[in-house]
């Protein structure tokens, strides 16, 4: 039942335990008054029956901690960005202490907490509708007021499962606590989910409120702006934090930032191997792992694939130590793909595989469709069509829910793709034009390029060499103008290939030099075997031939029996057997 409590102001919920032989209350018994509609038992325990009194007394000195909360899932909360109710000035501090609060709650633990894009494009539905567009259980919201020296924060939790306020809080903290703010709003939100972190971010070591000051402004200005002039400026105020306090690791930490996505990856390096040293001196594994983090990701953009598994491996090993999930999920996700761009497709799975266990375990659905995606995407390349078309599904169908367009259109694509591979043209041209729709509502060139290619090849394996001239003709062009030279090469030998079914000249000169680079340039934008047949079919040159024979076959050979015979069964895989046992 729900007795009321004198002093405690949210609902609290007491129960009678009947298991393991103890006996049940004989709720005649009770004295606690309860609301009306209560049927109320409390806790029997061995050796004698607690009163609600008594209950009321052992939940206020901590001994049982009762809510109202139901956690048989992982927890999910959107943290809306704390509204300034002061003036314009002073809005840097509620947007700079919001984003770093919903930081610090994401790697805690086992808790999900949508990306912050996501929640400020929601940020304007009603509240019921917010929670559902981010399949997220609570929302967080508040507001925030400076007034001369003293700052002013109010915060409420609302469960929309129960579709009421589960806590509203209230408090005053002067200018020299600024500091402090964030971590007690973090320590109420993950102590009222029962989130136990071993992060100690409710501890704060920053001595210098000024030298913070210029870190949450020139937060809020790198975060909001719309030139170079802006980088410029939030960049001084993190030199001028930073000078104030050396110390200041997570200003140092925003500098490495600003450098590394404006693409100047040496001096970011610099600035985050410094602060990597200094960590580990002071002893901040926080800060160890952000710029552990942050050096990987250099390293892998730089293409120095052995260093950039170093650092994510140390990465993990320390986030797992802090237990920040979310942190080892990411890891876990670059590894795969810097075997990917290695093309250790075998290396690159398992990594996809278990990245997706990661993500899944505290609900970062954004982050499963990703790695569904990207394990579709190795299946596909490694022959298992069919499992790479169901791991596409479930990856569009997560993108659906979540309304990310570009990602839709991508799995469409993709599952046109499949389709197209396993000779199912009908399917192929239906998943290809609805992905060329999408790309074209959303401006997507690249993306246009790449599915007017494979809608081109459907025509062409169909024998409408017209339709497939029109097609590849414009992925051609789009190509030429945006500089997309993944499928070039690729684009380039079906198109001839269509021009000689059509009668029409075509360079064979050109053919031959272009495939002196076509294994560098391919990539695994498009089997190499069927490029390969398509130069056959196009030079009549044997060789080609062989070299596509021998591709399907290992990839055949990767694959279990019955997998391998599946896909030796495909159009392209079966002619290409068939015309090697006509000719060799």
């Amino acid at each position: 039942g729900k007795p009321k409590l004198k002093g405690v102001s949210q609902k609290v919920e007491v129960y009678c335990i009947t298991s393991h032989g103890l006996p049940e209350t004989d709720v005649s018994k009770v004295s606690a008054k309860l609301e009306e509609e209560s049927k109320f038992n409390i806790f029997a325990l061995t050796g004698g029956i607690l009163t609600a009194i008594g209950v009321a007394f052992w939940i206020a000195i901590g001994v049982f901690d009762v809510s109202s909360a139901d956690f048989e899932e992982v927890p999910s909360i959107a943290i809306i960005p704390l509204v300034n109710k002061g003036a314009e000035k002073d809005a840097f501090y509620a947007y700079s202490l919001s984003t770093d609060l919903r930081a610090d709650v994401l790697s805690s633990g086992l808790i999900w907490v949508p990306r912050k894009k996501d929640i400020e494009d929601a940020m304007d539905l009603p509240i019921d509708k917010l929670a559902k567009k981010l399949l997220v259980r609570y929302v967080v919201t508040g507001d925030f007021w400076k007034v001369d020296s003293i700052f002013q924060i109010s915060m409420e939790m609302y469960d929309t499962k129960k579709s009421k306020v589960l806590w509203s809080k209230s408090w005053k903290k002067t200018w020299s606590e600024l500091a402090s703010i964030k971590d007690v709003l973090a320590d109420n939100i993950l102590t009222s989910l029962k989130v136990y972190t071993k992060q100690d971010i409710f501890k704060t070591s920053i001595t210098n409120v000024e030298a913070y000051e210029y870190y949450l402004l020139a937060k809020y200005k790198w975060e909001k702006r719309t030139n170079i002039e802006d980088t410029e400026f939030a960049r001084a105020l993190l030199k001028k934090a930073i000078g104030l306090d050396d110390k200041l690791l997570v200003a140092k930490n925003l500098l490495g930032y600003t450098y590394k996505e404006m693409g100047d990856n040496d001096k970011a390096l610099e600035i985050y191997t410094q602060n990597l040293k200094q960590a580990e001196q002071l002893g901040d594994k926080q800060m160890i792992e952000s710029a552990l983090f942050n050096i990987s990701s250099i390293y892998k953009n730089q293409g120095d694939s052995e260093t950039a598994l170093e650092y994510y491996t140390r990465t993990i090993k320390i986030s797992e130590e802090l237990d920040n999930k979310w942190l080892v999920a990411e890891s876990v996700m670059s590894i795969g793909l810097i075997y990917k761009g290695n093309r250790n497709l075998k290396k690159a799975l398992d990594f996809f595989t278990l990245s997706y266990e990661k993500y899944e375990k505290y609900g970062d659905r954004d982050g499963m469709a990703g790695s569904l995606l990207q394990q579709g995407f190795i299946q596909l390349h490694m022959g298992n069509y069919n499992q790479a078309l169901d791991n596409e599904i479930r990856s569009r169908k997560i993108f659906e829910e979540v309304g990310y367009k570009d990602y839709i259109e991508l799995t469409l694509f993709l599952i046109g793709t499949i389709y197209h591979f396993q000779g199912d043209f009908d399917k192929a041209l239906d998943y290809n034009i609805r992905a060329l729709t999408l790309a074209e509502e959303i401006g997507d060139k690249a993306g246009i390029g790449r599915i007017l290619f494979i809608i081109g090849n459907v025509y062409l394996n169909n024998g409408d060499y017209r339709k497939a001239e029109e097609y590849l003709d414009k992925s051609f062009s789009i190509q030429k103008e945006i500089g997309l030279n993944e499928i070039e090469i690729a684009t380039t030998i079906s198109l001839y290939l269509t021009y000689k079914h059509l009668g029409k000249e075509y360079d064979v000169n050109e053919i031959h030099s272009l495939h002196k680079s076509l294994i560098n340039s391919l990539g695994l934008t498009f089997p190499e075997f069927e490029v390969h047949y398509r130069l056959y079919e196009l030079l009549e040159d044997k060789s080609f031939l062989e070299t596509a024979y021998n591709q399907i076959q290992e990839t055949a050979d990767n694959l279990e029996p019955d997998i391998a015979a599946k896909f030796l069964s495909y159009p392209i895989p079966k002619a290409i057997v068939e015309e090697w046992e006509k000719v060799k």
